[in-house]
């Protein structure tokens, strides 16, 4: 199985077909979007790139594509979340996905509230160890996750004006025993997912609980076809397993 993660900007809006043309060079089997907000788009995305299956809500940041009917399909809206996980359930796997989209801005200030996100998340994914945690967390685990000075004046004053860049949240998922794909993979890749087509900084990750991690045999930023690097402010990041 293929799943890509993949924030579209502000909507997707004017860039449906470039976005269809990377899913398309990579044909997963599902996709996760975020910043997905504009259900039009979505299924013009869907109907482009051939994915007999999509859902999304309108406002809503998460959204999915398939190429498998869904047998759940659920936002889970918790309060003080920005926005709402969504929980996906495919046919003939016992694979729970959920896509995630934490708070934006990737200040100290804000970090107190993706940790409280994360908390939630845990709770609606429950014992069940088969799943995967998939999407924009728009936080770092650590400081080789991101390259300050190659960030824009304006992003790096707003940094230092807001307490400046202190992990803490995704260590919640460290401690709770799950690992970080990507870097199980590519312990010498930085992985930067944004911006492109110069990226300094990996806000995309995907997470299994360490007894899950046998099943995955894969995980990469997608720096391919060229329309990549129009189609979003994000690079997607794919994950394959079995």
């Amino acid at each position: 199985m293929r799943i890509i993660s993949y924030n579209i900007k502000k909507g997707g809006r004017g860039r449906a077909s470039a976005i269809a043309s990377v899913l398309t060079a990579h044909q997963p089997d599902v996709v996760v979007l975020q910043e997905a907000t504009d259900p039009t788009i979505v299924k013009d995305i869907a109907q482009q790139a051939e994915f007999p299956h999509c859902a999304s809500g309108e406002g809503y940041s998460v959204a999915f594509l398939s190429k498998t009917e869904p047998t759940l399909v659920k936002w889970h809206a918790v309060r003080g979340i920005r926005s709402p996980f969504l929980e996906i359930h495919l046919q003939d796997s016992n694979l729970r996905i959920f896509g995630v989209h934490l708070t934006a801005f990737l200040v100290n200030r804000l970090e107190r509230k993706r940790a409280h996100e994360i908390r939630s998340l845990l709770e609606v994914v429950g014992d069940d160890p088969s799943h995967v945690l998939i999407g924009d967390f728009n936080t770092i685990i650590n400081s080789e996750d991101s390259q300050f000075r190659k960030m824009p004046l304006w992003l790096r004053l707003m940094i230092m004006a807001n307490g400046g860049i202190r992990p803490r949240a995704l260590q919640l998922l460290l401690d709770a025993g799950y690992v970080d794909i990507f870097r199980h993979f590519n312990a010498n890749n930085a992985g930067f997912t944004l911006p492109t087509p110069d990226p300094n900084t990996r806000l995309d990750y995907a997470f299994v609980l360490g007894e899950f991690i046998s099943r995955m045999t894969a995980c990469r930023a997608i720096r391919t076809p060229d329309e990549v690097n129009i189609a979003s402010d994000h690079y997607p990041l794919l994950l394959e397993m079995t």
